[in-house]
């Protein structure tokens, strides 16, 4: 959890639910009133305790060094959610599942696309395998186009509640060190179509900004996933090509090179993944198995396995 992030929680949600109540007043009771409220408004109880996180963690905190008696979240019970938020997390569920697309809908969204800018983030993106927070923060000093490569180290992301500690986006330039637990700082080969689509966009932003993507709409860098998002989305609803998330962007390019045979450990490391475990985990299906016509080889002979343990079966009727 960010600093940002509790500031966030706090100014939004909690000062102004709780914030007339002195410690001594504060009670199981208020912290079920505004969860079973929140709740009734089909609010899912993640989001609810990431909300209450910085008040929880205060009073953890003030209980451990003896600052207080009592803390009510030790009797707190989360109530059951109601049917209409577990439909709504199943539906989240849903879409995160592997749906890539083809080559014909990436061909019909590039094609659809009105914005040049925004084609070429996605023609890159559907191409590279970059997550859409390292695509943000992609520089033009990362890019050797001698050597056809990108150096992928940093991920630009969006820090909620900026106005509420008197900052805006556009005044702090927000970067971090690529996803925890990662490869970390790597070497991207460059398919063709990502080169192309780096070499349309350097007359658009390569003389005077930083970073590689602009958004068309108003030339400035892209802030964050929701922001493209919503283009996303309308692209797809003018291209008629059913919408996925952003994300898929990158399982799309890691399943097209698996499908065409690359090597698994070339994937792992261009999506930036320390070893193959994740890949054949989450894109096994797309691993081909050369050399066969059903796509699996299988590696023992089940055949003679089963007839050495198969029971003793009467012959058939042939009546």
């Amino acid at each position: 959890m960010t600093l940002d992030n509790y500031r966030y929680y706090a100014n939004r949600f909690i000062k102004p639910e709780f914030g007339h109540l002195t410690i001594p007043e504060f009670r199981v009771g208020h912290i079920t009133q505004w969860v079973t409220r929140m709740g009734n408004k089909h609010i899912s109880n993640t989001t609810l305790k990431s909300y209450l996180s910085p008040l929880r963690s205060a009073f953890r905190y003030a209980k451990s060094q003896n600052l207080v008696e009592y803390n009510p979240f030790i009797d707190f019970e989360w109530p059951e959610e109601s049917r209409q938020t577990l439909q709504k997390k199943r539906a989240r569920k849903k879409q995160k599942k592997l749906d890539v697309f083809t080559l014909e809908e990436i061909s019909g969204l590039l094609a659809a696309g009105q914005r040049p800018q925004e084609t070429h983030i996605i023609q890159f993106g559907f191409w590279s395998g970059l997550r859409p927070e390292e695509l943000f923060a992609l520089h033009w000093e990362d890019i050797d186009f001698n050597r056809g490569i990108a150096c992928i180290s940093r991920a630009k992301v969006f820090r909620r509640g900026y106005t509420m500690i008197e900052e805006t986006p556009e005044e702090r330039e927000v970067l971090k060190e690529i996803k925890t637990g990662e490869l970390g700082e790597r070497d991207l080969i460059l398919l063709p179509s990502a080169l192309s689509a780096l070499k349309r966009q350097q007359p658009y932003t390569h003389t005077y900004s930083p970073f590689v993507f602009h958004a068309d709409y108003n030339n400035k860098p892209w802030r964050n996933t929701n922001q493209f998002r919503n283009r996303f989305q309308k692209l797809c609803l003018l291209a008629g090509v059913r919408y996925r998330r952003p994300y898929m962007m990158r399982h799309t390019y890691a399943s097209m090179l698996l499908k065409e045979g690359e090597n698994e450990n070339f994937v792992a490391r261009q999506l930036g993944h320390v070893d193959t475990q994740m890949l054949r985990k989450v894109y096994g299906e797309f691993i081909p198995d050369r050399g066969t016509d059903n796509g699996y080889q299988l590696r023992g002979d089940w055949q003679a396995i089963e007839e050495l343990h198969a029971p003793a079966l009467p012959a058939p009727n042939p009546g």
